[in-house]
């Protein structure tokens, strides 16, 4: 078990097939970064629980059986939080996702293998409401968000190009000692690749990083 000590002055936890059904025993976790909870039987997440722990930056909820999302207040105190994979849930409502938009700092989120996922809108819905630099396994394209704009099969900017795969990274298993420091590792590797990769595949980017080295040249 963890102890309540332990758990208060944690940085990371991996609490991954622990058969967990809510997350209560989180609630006093103030230095909680990274939170490791797929596998577990989770059906909702109750405040003040995970949603207290304000310096999340990571939070796999991935493998469970959620069916609810918390509203846009839980999620907002979530100011630090970058990644969030809620795959393979039981999630069917689309608006409902639309409180995960509160989430200030969101840069990866995923849903995939979710009932919601079958709705035709889905991807265009949610990338056009949460400010998210991958959505699932891909990349956001630019011709997903800018109106009117479209590339074809050839460009490396289309939003079918292979290009744009990005898988997921989970967590690997490793000795409670040393937690914090390979989560911090991975979390900073995965937001680096993100990151390269997203600017790779959108021309808006692209075009402004040109214009901000030509001005530095030019100073």
């Amino acid at each position: 078990g963890t102890g309540g000590e332990e758990l208060a002055a944690a940085g990371a936890i991996d609490l991954r097939g622990r058969a967990l059904q809510d997350v209560s025993l989180l609630r006093a976790c103030p230095t909680l970064r990274h939170a490791v909870l797929s596998g577990n039987i989770l059906s909702r997440l109750e405040p003040p629980g995970l949603l207290g722990c304000t310096r999340l930056v990571k939070l796999d909820l991935s493998h469970n059986a959620l069916r609810v999302l918390p509203g846009r207040s839980e999620w907002a105190a979530l100011a630090n939080l970058r990644v969030l994979y809620l795959h393979s849930n039981q999630l069917a409502s689309l608006k409902a996702c639309q409180a995960l938009a509160a989430l200030p700092a969101i840069e990866r989120l995923t849903l995939f293998d979710n009932p919601l996922c079958s709705h035709p809108a889905y991807r265009h819905f949610l990338v056009n409401t949460i400010a998210l630099r991958c959505l699932d396994e891909r990349i956001v394209a630019d011709d997903e968000i800018i109106e009117g704009v479209s590339f074809g099969p050839e460009s490396r900017f289309w939003r079918g190009s292979p290009r744009l795969h990005f898988p997921v990274m989970e967590e690997p298993q490793v000795q409670s000692e040393e937690l914090v420091a390979v989560f911090e590792r991975a979390l900073i590797a995965e937001l680096a690749s993100l990151a390269g990769s997203h600017a790779r595949s959108s021309p808006v980017l692209t075009v402004q990083g040109h214009v901000r080295r030509r001005a530095a040249i030019a100073l």
